[in-house]
């Protein structure tokens, strides 16, 4: 089994398992950095996409502030 094999079901198993918390019901607040365009295995762009998560949370969040008070519109 090769990296890229592991990666994949990794990949795979969180997002089952994402997917059995909102189906629970319980609240699950989703920030979608813009990533389109990076490759997978995109180790030289690190500082570009740690630097676009920082500026997407900071945009969110006002939608962060209101999921943590619970006054979310999501459940």
């Amino acid at each position: 089994m090769g990296i890229g094999e592991i990666l994949s079901r990794s990949e795979a198993f969180v997002t089952q398992y994402l997917a059995g918390i909102e189906n629970r019901g319980y609240p699950v607040l989703t920030i979608c950095p813009p990533t389109e365009g990076t490759p997978f295995f995109a180790f030289r762009d690190f500082e570009r996409l740690v630097a676009t998560g920082r500026q997407t949370a900071l945009q969110s969040w006002p939608q962060i502030e209101s999921f943590i008070s619970g006054q979310s519109d999501k459940p």
